[in-house]
């Protein structure tokens, strides 16, 4: 999956490891049956989803961009 690719990129860690972790925040299956083509065919191209795994903010759009940061949770 891109998703848990990019995640592992952004970890500095093996793409395994990255699927690993998406995938104890997130179901797969749903994530892409999310932004799948509508029962009439139609696309889904507008959207996106925004969540939070293991400190990174995720936000993926409908059209497949992808973006990750890290989540500062320490108080200053």
């Amino acid at each position: 999956m891109i998703l848990a690719h990019a995640l592992a990129e952004v970890m500095d860690v093996d793409a395994t490891e990255g699927e690993e972790v998406l995938y104890a925040s997130v179901d797969p299956t749903s994530l892409d049956n999310l932004f799948k083509n509508q029962f009439d065919g139609t696309a889904r191209d507008q959207g996106h989803i925004t969540l939070t795994v293991d400190e990174y903010l995720m936000i993926v759009s409908s059209g497949g961009r992808i973006e990750i940061t890290p989540q500062n949770n320490s108080e200053e």
